[in-house]
């Protein structure tokens, strides 16, 4: 049994047994409501949005919680009481909508979790709130483990981190090194555990529900000079030095491991992949793109304050792959990584970086490319972080059809003003998406100030043509005109069936969406089980009284 454990551990698809399963809840979405003052009605325009948030309440099962605030007019204990009333409110309109009783949990927090400042009349109003969270169900299981010294087996504190594509979990050891953590019960997962005194570790996970196994058991190197360890979650741009902003979450981990050993140095090793070839040539592009890569790590650190005396950039090229003769794209991709070894620091002191020579560059911008700063920023827009039944996950909304806060769109706002539409290069694919779906679900003010500016980027290419034709149908629609793309859908509050929204010149829609980058209306469409016809089209569209 324990070398069936050992082997879990070290091979990168390990699969990973457990006996006991449990029903959390997962955050989708919510919508926030506002009262008149000393009210607890909730006018018609409110039970809209209630109802938006109730739409497809009959397909699946979900949970709801409401949180109900007031402003700080009136004594606190008026104000408890008055939050009490709004939270029943709306515990009693979602009932009558369709929920059940056991599916809600309501609570009352009167005055003292304010939104904005008490001392305006529009801060007052924002403050007479109810926010409605929706969650789905998820079941999860435990995990559990030690973590142990790999030349003494004796037991580590240490830092746990699951994760995978829609899910965030962070844990500790305890005393005697062991961990316990919640996890999806299938799929494939990652693991990262680091300590201070120790290499980092990172462990791809194939999950299955089974019977029982033993603790699992996780070995940490303990730093010494001339070890190495891989950062095997680095990824750049195509032949570019450009670090994409999926390789956040590592280096930050690799920032963590610089400041909590500060008397470490290491060299940064960049290698590429050229398997069943002879060494590349110290003059060959390949050979320069090695040393640009480690270079861009090397910036990332200095960025985030590592001394620059700590640290040396090599370029390897193709001379140090760990499979010279792969095949398969799995051991091409270890070929291609970037590769941490620690140094005497008085040997560091006497290295010099690799350079490049005059005129060879890889990208427009100069090692450091991506804002992480503001990436980081704008991350927290782009996902809801919720504690739930002692999980802890982190959930992507769907920014499609959300409405953006007051919050998110001060901040993207700020951005724009201050620093124009910039695109993926800078902010990376999720960062620009965000910036693009904040304006888009803000209000009709907001999206035309910011309409010529996405104009620009567009032309510069910092933004998609889709988006621009997205945002112009939406501006259209929310004036009642006619749309150009056939981008915006209605739905029927009678029949409940979904329908497009008018368009001012259905024979051409699908060239002009080809145009900009959409695929056929009909593909489109087929989500909300529409059938695109234009004669019917344009009798529906008659009905609506657009312009």
């Amino acid at each position: 049994m324990k070398n069936i454990l050992l082997w879990l551990i070290l091979l990168s698809t390990n699969t990973i047994h457990s006996q006991d399963f449990y029903d959390s809840l997962i955050f989708l979405s919510k919508t926030t409501i506002y009262f008149e003052s000393d009210s607890f009605n909730i006018s018609p325009s409110q039970q809209k949005e209630l109802k938006d948030l109730l739409v497809d309440i009959e397909d699946k099962d979900y949970k709801y919680s409401v949180r109900a605030h007031t402003d700080d007019l009136g004594t606190n204990e008026y104000n408890d009481r008055l939050s009490e009333k709004r939270a029943k409110q709306v515990k009693t309109f979602l009932i009558k909508n369709g929920v059940t009783p056991e599916d809600i949990t309501s609570k009352y927090h009167g005055e003292v979790e304010p939104l904005a400042s008490n001392n305006t009349v529009i801060g007052r109003a924002k403050n007479r709130r109810a926010t409605v969270r929706k969650y789905t169900t998820k079941k999860l299981q435990w995990l559990t483990g030690v973590v142990i010294d790999t030349n003494t087996n004796e037991p580590i504190q240490a830092h746990i981190r699951l994760h995978g594509k829609s899910f965030e979990y962070t844990s500790q050891t305890d005393d005697n090194g062991t961990f316990r953590v919640l996890s999806p019960i299938e799929g494939i997962i990652g693991m990262d555990i680091k300590s201070k005194g120790y290499l980092l570790e990172s462990k791809i996970i194939r999950l299955k529900s089974f019977n029982t196994i033993d603790p699992i058991p996780i070995k940490l190197e303990p730093i010494s000079i001339g070890k190495s360890m891989y950062l095997n979650r680095v990824y750049f741009k195509g032949n570019m030095d450009l670090i994409l902003a999926k390789s956040f979450p590592i280096l930050k981990e690799l920032e963590w491991f610089m400041k909590e050993n500060p008397l470490v140095c290491i060299e940064i090793g960049g290698h590429i992949n050229a398997p069943n070839n002879p060494p590349i040539a110290r003059d060959s592009r390949s050979y320069y793109l090695s040393i640009a890569r480690a270079r861009a790590i090397y910036a990332f650190l200095d960025h985030w304050g590592i001394n620059s005396d700590r640290m040396v950039a090599k370029g390897y090229g193709n001379w140090e792959m760990l499979y010279p003769k792969a095949t398969l794209e799995s051991q091409m991709a270890q070929n291609r990584r970037v590769e941490i070894t620690i140094l005497n620091c008085e040997k560091a002191l006497t290295m010099h970086n690799d350079s490049l020579p005059k005129g060879i560059k890889f990208s427009k911008h100069s090692q450091l490319n991506l804002d992480f700063e503001l990436i980081k920023k704008l991350d927290k827009v782009y996902t809801e972080q919720e504690l739930i039944d002692l999980t802890n996950f982190k959930i992507k909304r769907d920014m499609r059809s959300k409405k953006s806060t007051d919050e998110e769109i001060a901040l993207v706002s700020e951005i724009l003003d201050t620093r124009g539409w910039i695109g993926p290069e800078i902010l990376g694919t999720k960062g620009s998406q965000t910036i693009f779906h904040v304006i888009y679900n803000a209000d009709l003010k907001t999206q035309e100030k910011y309409l010529p500016m996405l104009k620009t980027a567009v032309t510069n290419e910092q933004a998609g043509g889709d988006q621009l034709a997205m945002m112009i149908d939406r501006c259209n629609i929310s004036k009642r005109k006619k749309q150009v793309y056939g981008s915006q859908i209605g739905k029927d509050s009678i029949s409940g069936h979904y329908y497009i929204l008018p368009i001012k010149n259905p024979s051409r829609v699908d060239e002009l969406r080809a145009k900009v980058g959409l695929n056929p209306i009909q593909e489109y469409v087929r989500r909300w089980n529409i059938r695109w016809n234009i004669p019917k089209h344009i009798i529906k569209s008659r009905s609506l009284n657009y312009n």
